[in-house]
């Protein structure tokens, strides 16, 4: 199922003489294709000419991102919401550093619909906190996918499973992210991989006639 969006320009940063440079996000839960639409989306943008960076939440490279992702290996209430905040510090760092970058698009795999894997409680506010603080990406992808698809993904790759890799869990974590999925792209993302990429392409399209303006 595709939903129609409108694109936000609200972080837009001008390259001189070259079209403005073209923000993606894409979401969704563990085992929903964020990496293989990511790596499709900057095969298809680089094919046009473009230079693309590809950045992935929690970034390991990154101290704090480093941090998040060991926290996803632990159990306990508390480690869900050290994960949750050494995440968005990552991701702020990243936002700093995106004004300076010289690319042409750059692609974030994770960003605020992050905020779901916090309690029920808390979700809804820290996503409304974190929407109105940061930025908006000029194309923001939601990949929803069922937690029986998701769960067979995870344990067809195999390696060790962070916390919320379990049915339960996809289950509660992917009701939320479709509660807050408005204004999103939103991409069955059990369709094929060639199905994703005609629409990564129609994406990419769309991206470049917003970016060139009436």
């Amino acid at each position: 199922m595709i939903i129609p969006y409108a694109m936000r320009k609200s972080y837009h940063i001008s390259h001189g003489e070259h079209l403005s440079m073209t923000w993606y996000a894409i979401d969704g839960l563990d085992g929903s294709g964020k990496t293989a639409a990511g790596r499709m989306l900057k095969d298809l943008l680089e094919s046009r000419g473009r230079t693309v960076e590809l950045i992935t939440h929690p970034d390991p490279g990154r101290f704090f991102g480093r941090l998040s992702g060991r926290m996803l290996f632990k159990n306990g209430k508390p480690a869900a919401m050290f994960a949750t905040f050494f995440f968005f510090i990552n991701v702020s760092g990243s936002l700093a550093r995106m004004r300076r970058r010289r690319t042409d698009d750059i692609i974030f795999i994770r960003y605020t619909m992050s905020a779901c894997y916090l309690p029920e409680h808390l979700f809804k506010k820290v996503y409304r906190i974190v929407t109105s603080f940061f930025p908006a990406p000029d194309v923001r992808i939601y990949l929803d996918i069922d937690e029986d698809t998701a769960m067979h993904r995870i344990h067809s790759r195999g390696g060790d499973r962070e916390r919320f890799e379990n049915h339960e869990s996809l289950k509660e974590v992917g009701d939320r992210m479709r509660s807050v999925s408005d204004g999103w792209l939103v991409v069955d993302a059990r369709m094929p991989l060639d199905d994703v990429g005609r629409l990564m392409d129609s994406v990419v399209v769309s991206a470049d006639l917003a970016a060139r303006g009436p």
